[in-house]
């Protein structure tokens, strides 16, 4: 029996391809799995792209056709019905969008006799996507917790997407981090969703983001998920481990490079990297050989940024140190969270979208 939906708004979590957990939404013979609530799909540089829409069609030969509408007056460019084909069975298709927003997906199966079967997942963006790599202050280590004010910024967890309140649900420890701040900056300024894919791993030394170990594999997985031009940028923030260990310059580069390699290799595509300058130990560890080794570090960093034209050079927070900055002395209070957001968002605008002048919205 065919069961009609008729403008249902469905707000239940799709399957998560990275990590293969989530729910399904369902109506009748039709299940989505694609695109779940609160998605954020990366846009083009000429600001259009695509949302993937699959799942399964359990009647008969039917025509699928969808469009998106935006969420609330202003947040994106309603679309015509794009008629994608017939489905029968499992289905993987794209649907065009000319242009980055926050919308509700409409979704119908026609089939050529009886009601058609009616779906809508709400939100779902086009907009930016970043995946964040490093360690303890990439990760959930600040405190407090923080909370983006837009709705629009997202964040990728083990049973999909989420509003982007910390901790950061794929990172390590259950404290704060910069990434709902910059979020927040981002969105206001671009105008449209952003999404974040946060895999930091407190106190992990770049040696141990090896392309065959534990920790690279999440990376892996989901920079392959995301396919090529899926997300805009890796942002990096990692060193302080190898000042600890006194990591040689030499090492640093190949194993940085390395870690690069892979990202891009799975990822299939050349994914930009932006490589903070952080080498600071931390308080407790501040002593002159390390803070001496500290800039062997960042001249290692520096080392990959100049030989590779889509590494780019990245925020410092190495001057941030003390009371002002850090709750132990390591990692960040709320106003370094917060300084370290907006120094990330001042490199990303600069380095991606020609700077704070740049036209809103418009991508490199």
């Amino acid at each position: 029996m065919t069961l009609s939906l008729s403008r249902a708004w469905w707000m239940i979590g799709a399957m998560l391809l990275v990590l293969g957990l989530g729910s399904t939404a369902v109506a009748g013979p039709l299940k989505l799995t694609s695109p779940t609530s609160r998605a954020i799909y990366q846009r083009s540089p000429d600001g259009a792209g695509v949302i993937a829409l699959a799942g399964v069609w359990g009647g008969g030969p039917a025509a699928l056709r969808a469009r998106v509408v935006p969420a609330a007056p202003g947040q994106g460019v309603e679309q015509p019905w794009a008629e994608l084909g017939e489905v029968h069975g499992r289905f993987e298709v794209t649907l065009p969008v000319s242009a980055g927003g926050w919308y509700g997906v409409e979704v119908e199966v026609v089939p050529p006799k009886g009601a058609k079967v009616v779906m809508h997942v709400v939100p779902v963006g086009l907009g930016e996507v970043f995946v964040i790599g490093g360690q303890s202050n990439a990760a959930n280590t600040g405190q407090p917790p923080q909370a983006p004010k837009d709705d629009r910024v997202s964040t990728l967890g083990p049973r999909g997407w989420k509003l982007a309140r910390d901790p950061q649900p794929l990172a390590t420890w259950d404290g704060g981090s910069p990434w709902p701040h910059l979020g927040d900056l981002l969105v206001e300024r671009l105008g449209v969703p952003v999404g974040f894919v946060a895999l930091g791993w407190g106190g992990s030394s770049v040696g141990r983001w090896k392309p065959t170990g534990k920790i690279y594999g999440r990376l892996g997985k989901a920079l392959a998920q995301l396919g090529p031009n899926g997300a805009r940028a890796l942002l990096w923030h990692q060193g302080e481990a190898d000042t600890m260990e006194f990591t040689a310059r030499e090492v640093y580069v190949e194993r940085l490079n390395a870690v690069i390699a892979a990202s891009r290799k799975d990822a299939g595509w050349s994914i930009p990297w932006i490589i903070a300058g952080v080498s600071y130990p931390g308080a407790d560890f501040a002593d002159a050989p390390r803070l001496a080794h500290g800039k062997v570090v960042r001249l290692a960093q520096d080392d990959v940024i100049a030989a590779d034209p889509l590494a780019l050079a990245g925020p410092t927070t190495d001057d941030m140190i003390g009371p002002r900055w850090r709750h132990d002395g390591t990692h960040f209070n709320a106003d370094g969270l917060n300084e370290h957001g907006r120094r990330w968002f001042e490199v990303v605008m600069r380095e991606l979208f020609g700077g704070a002048s740049a036209p809103s919205g418009t991508p490199r």
